[in-house]
């Protein structure tokens, strides 16, 4: 990988962290997987991951965004038609399983950037005032 690959996304992973550091108080989690090979970002509030972000994964150049909608939430979603055309091929492709709805974004994509706050919001209304 090429050090303005690195860049790129390092500066997506700040643009994001940006977006959800104005909005929640939070705290973060690194993890590795893959032996190594792969890395997770969770954001979290309490006990709950509101977000997580795998820089690098699984497109070169690129951020997975993955979060994970239940029931009510997936029920919000489907209830408005807000998002962009991006955003919703994104969610009715992913995979529903008996713990939720795991979707995962890629970044960068500019259409995903204007929907990651409203995405947000169904999961968990702003903590900060």
């Amino acid at each position: 990988m090429t050090s303005s690959s690195w860049t790129g996304i390092i500066l997506s992973l700040a643009r994001i962290k940006n977006l959800i550091t104005s909005n929640y108080d939070y705290f973060e989690e690194w993890h590795s997987a893959d032996k190594g090979k792969a890395y997770e970002l969770k954001f979290r509030i309490g006990s709950k991951t509101i977000v997580s972000m795998f820089p690098h994964f699984p497109i070169e150049n690129s951020i997975g965004i993955m979060i994970i909608y239940g029931k009510t939430e997936r029920d919000k979603f489907e209830s408005t038609d807000r998002f962009s055309k991006y955003t919703l091929n994104t969610y009715y492709g992913a995979k529903t399983y008996g713990d939720g709805k795991w979707i995962m974004f890629q970044i960068p994509s500019e259409e995903f950037k204007n929907d990651f706050l409203q995405l947000l919001a169904i999961k968990r209304k702003s903590t900060l005032k």
